[in-house]
């Protein structure tokens, strides 16, 4: 779904990127991008292994109520609207990381297509608030 709606050149250069991976190259920005792209084939297995997790979540949710773990690997930062998008980048102990690698922590959740929410619990040294 990700890149459903792009232009035609951008769609081509992203499938193009892709498939330049290496094959053992399983970093986030990789799996974002061979996704990104993914045939309807591919798409269907990764499909029929989504419902798989879901099983598994209907069976963790028959003994708890509720699953916390934290929404963003980092505390609150300023958002970046720099273009474009795929250049974005966040400073983590001292090294810069992908921007959108900070997402990986929502997939917990959206993979399976369950409800989550994130409330604040403290604030940074920046006044910014940290989420659990």
């Amino acid at each position: 779904m990700l890149a459903a709606f792009w232009p035609p050149d951008l769609y081509r250069e992203a499938h193009g990127g892709a498939e330049a991976l290496k094959p053992d190259d399983n970093s986030l920005v990789a799996e974002r991008a061979r996704g990104a792209v993914i045939s309807h084939r591919d798409w269907m297995a990764a499909d029929g292994a989504r419902a798989g997790i879901q099983q598994q979540w209907r069976a963790l949710f028959r003994d708890w109520d509720v699953v916390l773990c934290p929404p963003m690997p980092t505390l609150a930062f300023p958002h970046d609207h720099s273009l474009p998008v795929r250049a974005r980048q966040i400073e983590i102990d001292g090294k810069d990381c992908p921007y959108f690698d900070q997402l990986v922590w929502a997939g917990v959740a959206t993979l399976a297509g369950l409800p989550a929410t994130a409330a604040p619990i403290d604030r940074s040294e920046t006044g910014l608030e940290s989420r659990s």
